[in-house]
């Protein structure tokens, strides 16, 4: 999805709030904040054709199995040695945040999705879901932008600002992902599925690209000639400085998680606040050598990446 200045922004808050890690290399902090975009660099996948029968490994690590998946990738971290563990071990942190922020911020975006989805507004309908979350996030991701760095994409450019690790770390942690999968989901995949959905991810990022608007005109128009609504325009970031956004929440409104029916009143800042405060606190937890079942239990409460209960 569109969010990805949005977790990169919570990875350099993190390292900014965590001091001991101002001695790490400049591979480690890249395969941090690489790893603070989690398994969406596989939804890029299908760019490549050969990886036609893989491009739901994405959808996977983000639905099924979160506990297991921690226990498998911190092993297959663990037998990295010397410069590599390091590397492995920082990219583990990154994902660890990408993982708490999405799974405490999703319910917040899927209540507003279902809600705009239902809502009988004309042009919109139960089919547009994935617009209406593109959106949300595209937008969140201008607000984090504006207000966190004082910038639009004319100056920040995410194909350029982030995903910025090296072909050396990313066969790293393909490999690593390559055992993790197979542990977990007795998936077999390519050697090289993640360093290439990487680069796809950056070539994509740069073909949404539009500082101007006037590709994005263009590519939504044509797309409109045969759907509903622009999946494109959808994803694709506007050059606004966003104070704040629509889908905040900032006067703290009511909204129900679509998971467990309760009601919450966050902003959006008070959800991102959450997950740092989560980040902190389980902290000794995956900074252990090897996380344990029991630990990564600990870390995931049986949540998924949307924040629904999988694991009894």
């Amino acid at each position: 999805m569109p969010s990805l200045i949005t977790h990169d922004y919570f990875g350099r808050e993190f390292l900014s709030r965590n001091q001991e890690t101002s001695q790490w290399s400049a591979d480690q902090k890249d395969a941090y904040l690489l790893g603070n975009q989690g398994p969406d660099p596989f939804f890029y996948a299908i760019i490549t054709p050969r990886f036609y029968h893989y491009t739901g490994i994405g959808s996977l690590l983000h639905a099924q199995k979160p506990t297991g998946f921690l226990v498998a990738f911190s092993h297959a971290c663990k037998k990295q040695s010397g410069t590599n563990h390091l590397i492995a071990e920082a990219y583990l942190h990154g994902f660890l945040g990408h993982y708490l922020l999405d799974r405490t911020v999703h319910p917040f975006v899927y209540s507003q999705e279902n809600t705009f989805c239902s809502a009988g507004i004309e042009g919109l309908t139960e089919d547009d879901h994935s617009e209406v979350h593109a959106t949300i996030e595209r937008e969140f991701d201008e607000m984090v932008c504006y207000q966190k760095y004082g910038l639009t994409v004319k100056e920040f450019r995410p194909h350029q600002d982030i995903l910025r690790a090296s072909d050396t770390v990313l066969r790293l942690i393909s490999r690593i992902y390559i055992e993790a999968i197979f542990q977990t989901y007795h998936r077999v995949v390519p050697y090289d599925l993640f360093e290439k959905s990487v680069h796809n991810f950056r070539l994509v990022q740069r073909l949404f690209y539009s500082p101007q608007g006037i590709k994005r005109k263009a590519l939504a128009y044509l797309e409109k000639c045969m759907r509903n609504h622009s999946f494109y325009a959808s994803m694709s970031h506007l050059a606004i400085p966003r104070t704040t956004c629509d889908f905040a929440n900032d006067d703290h409104q009511s909204w129900v998680n679509p998971f467990t029916n309760e009601c919450h009143n966050e902003s959006f800042w008070d959800l991102f606040e959450q997950a740092q405060e989560s980040a902190k606190e389980l902290k000794p937890l995956y900074s252990l050598p090897e996380i344990t079942p029991d630990e990564a239990r600990v870390i995931t409460q049986g949540l998924n990446f949307s924040g629904e209960e999988v694991e009894v």
